[in-house]
Order: structure tokens, then sequence, then C-alpha cells
């Protein structure tokens, strides 16, 4: 997806559209946001160079600024709700499958036994046989012979493994919506910027501040 959105000096080359990387759903969606985001601030910069009065441009900036906002937000949403969707599928990867609940206690008593239940279980995954792995990740970890620790870096190399396709594209929306959410937050320290070099006094932007998402 591409957008031809002229670069302007002013605004961090990251939060430029051409710079997010990737065709997921997720990513283009948060492209878009950038848009909103990069155009905005981008008449806001050509406003502040062309106009003398600032006092009066601020509110008039103010309101380009909550428009960015308020559509990269929306943006925003979408990105979220592919998150959801992809972190499904990594979890449902590493699920246990039904027809193995009836063993899964047989199957986590085997690791009890290794000395290296951790090392045992990476080799049957990759040997195959997933369900020992799911199992184990199905239960608290001392059902298994295993730390928390060691539980958690079963499910990361498992997640490579058993979901890596949804991996890389829920890695690649998270790092969109990361990019989104930092270049939504510039907007609101600029122009808390610009009301203390153009309007010292007044101008409260309240509003905006209350639009920008919090993570």
């Amino acid at each position: 997806m591409e957008l031809d959105v002229e670069i302007m000096q002013g605004i961090p080359a990251d939060y430029h559209p051409q710079s997010l990387k990737g065709t997921s759903a997720a990513t283009n969606a948060a492209r878009i946001g950038l848009t909103a985001i990069y155009g905005g601030m981008g008449e806001i910069l050509v406003a502040d160079k062309q106009t003398k009065d600032k006092a009066a441009l601020f509110p008039v900036a103010v309101t380009v600024a909550e428009q960015a906002v308020r559509n990269a937000d929306s943006a925003l949403s979408t990105v979220n709700g592919s998150i959801k969707t992809l972190q499904a599928k990594v979890d449902a990867a590493l699920a246990l499958p039904t027809n193995a609940a009836s063993y899964a206690n047989e199957l986590r008593a085997i690791f009890r036994t290794q000395k290296n239940g951790l090392t045992a279980a990476i080799s049957e995954m990759r040997n195959g046989s997933p369900e020992a792995v799911q199992a184990i990740l199905a239960a608290p970890a001392i059902l298994s012979g295993l730390t928390k620790d060691q539980q958690v870096e079963l499910r990361r190399v498992a997640e490579v493994n058993l979901a890596g396709e949804h991996l890389d594209e829920l890695n690649e929306a998270l790092a969109a919506k990361g990019r989104l959410e930092r270049a939504m937050q510039f907007v609101t320290d600029k122009m808390v910027e610009n009301r203390r070099k153009w309007v010292p006094d007044h101008g409260p932007i309240e509003q905006l501040k209350k639009r920008t998402v919090q993570t």
C-alpha cells in the first residue's frame, strides 16, 4: 500500500507513513493513521511559517491536530482488532487438542522424570510431536517438572515452531501499533509546545490530550 505523502522537516521520519514496512492489514491501517498524523502536522507546520499572528493560529491548529488524532485513533482501533485476532491464532496453535486432554497428565509426567525437561520437550516438538509441549503449557509448570521461567521459554520456542506465520504478523502489528501511538503522542506534545510558544497565557488543549490513547 503506497501513500504519496510529502516529506516535511519538523516531523520525525519514523512517523512518515512510507517508513512503516509491511503489508499486513494491521500495518496498512497504521499507515493510514500515520498519514492522518503526518498530513495534519504538515498543515500546521506550513501555517506556522506563513502566519505571524500565532495566537490566532493556535485554535485553528488545535482543530487540525484533533482531527488528525481522531482519524489516527480510528486506525488504531483497526490495528488493535488485528492484534486480538492474531494473538488468538497464536494461542490456538499452542492449545492442547481436545483429543489429547485425556492423556495430558501422562505426557507431563514423562518430563518430570527427565534430567532436562525443557530440552526434552523442545526436542519432542521439533520431532513432530507438539502435544507434549501443548500439555506442558496447558498446566502449571511444576506439574511437568519445569520452573516458571522454563515454561515461559518453552512457550517462546513453541510460538516460533507452531505458530510462526501468525507470530510474524503479530509482531509486525505490535510494531505498527507502537509507531502509531508514538506519533499520536507526538501531536499532543507538539501542540503543548506550540501553546507555550504561541499563546503562553491561554489556549488549553485538554480535549486533544484526552483523545491521545494511553497504553
